[in-house]
């Protein structure tokens, strides 16, 4: 696990600044999408000291994997049907059964109403990528916690991905 620091802040005893820290990881078990493997997560504290004074403390979950965007021309050549747009996790090739999440409501202090049963929608459609909006709200920390758990988002923003892509076939 790399950790970049800044300039301005230090990591660990050593007091290292401005450097990669590395933090080795023993017997490391990858987090992989929902239908490729386990989610393995890692349960993480983050601890803020100051003169050995804790100042602050933060707990989250930790998926390790390696994610590559796959991604060649579609729009070149005769047969514009062999262009690739898709994603490799832990090398393994992944394709991804997804829907587009955007604000659930229109006003936000609605959303944790509406976000449980939203969330069992997704689980039982079986996605397991989730496109969040680019100009969407940031959502909670229950939204983020399911993604890890069952699939993975994506915040990907509104882009021209392609000039025409055959989904069904690819």
């Amino acid at each position: 696990l790399k950790v970049p620091v800044s300039p301005k802040n230090k990591v660990g005893s050593s007091g290292l600044s401005g450097k990669i820290h590395m933090l080795p990881i023993k017997n490391c078990q990858f987090w992989y999408p929902k239908n490729y493997g386990e989610p393995n997560l890692y349960k993480t504290v983050a601890v803020l000291k100051k003169d050995g004074i804790e100042l602050d403390r933060y707990e989250f979950n930790v998926g390790i994997r390696k994610v590559e965007l796959i991604r060649t021309s579609v729009m070149e050549g005769e047969d514009s049907r062999e262009g690739k747009f898709g994603f490799r996790i832990n090398d393994k090739d992944i394709f991804v059964l997804g829907t587009n999440w955007t604000p659930l409501d229109i006003y936000p202090s609605k959303n944790n109403e509406r976000l449980p049963m939203m969330l069992n929608y997704m689980k039982e459609i079986g996605c397991n990528g989730v496109r969040c909006w680019g100009g969407n709200l940031y959502e909670s920390k229950e939204f983020f916690d399911f993604c890890d758990n069952i699939h993975k988002s994506f915040p990907f923003i509104l882009l021209y991905y392609a000039k025409e892509i055959n989904i069904i076939r690819n």
